[in-house]
């Protein structure tokens, strides 16, 4: 069952926003961050508009993940209780959706919506994006593995074997 007023969300943004007609959506398994970094992991790269919902309760905790995961800079838009008396709609980066929602508690229905995203150029060498996200993140050594591989646009493979010399 999808939150009322998601598909009224969903094309306002997705029309005014992105410019973008096609959009995904997902769920993030309930109440894990496990599952949820793997979902946020998914959408680190991804090119359209996603759709994501999640409870009032597990967003701070959320925001902080995608900052974590996708970076302070993805565009984001954060709706709250759609089509009912205290409709509230956030548009901004992942980081300032984090600072806003941070602030007070959060009641309603939630409806993350992350814009495409934004054009990364990675500078410098495997190795050391390997050990900045290291040192950065608390992604595990696997998900570290495959985002720089994404990055510098390498096979998975190459990347873990220039990973064997830093680990652990």
């Amino acid at each position: 069952m999808l939150p009322s007023g998601c598909f009224s969300c969903d094309s306002r943004f997705v029309d005014s926003r992105t410019g973008d007609r096609c959009f995904s959506i997902y769920r993030f398994s309930a109440g894990q961050g496990h599952g949820r970094g793997q979902v946020l992991q998914q959408l680190v790269e991804e090119k359209q508009t996603t759709v994501c919902y999640e409870s009032p309760h597990r967003l701070i905790a959320c925001l902080e993940q995608v900052v974590e995961v996708c970076g302070s800079d993805r565009p984001l838009a954060v709706a709250r209780e759609l089509t009912k008396r205290h409709e509230e709609l956030f548009y901004g980066t992942a980081e300032e959706a984090f600072d806003h929602f941070s602030a007070a508690s959060v009641k309603g229905e939630i409806v993350l919506l992350f814009g495409p995203a934004p054009e990364r150029k990675r500078s410098g060498t495997v190795k050391e994006a390997l050990e900045e996200l290291r040192n950065t993140t608390e992604l595990s050594w696997k998900q570290i593995v495959k985002q720089v591989a994404r990055e510098f646009g390498l096979p998975g493979s190459d990347v873990y074997k220039e990973s064997l010399g830093l680990r652990d």
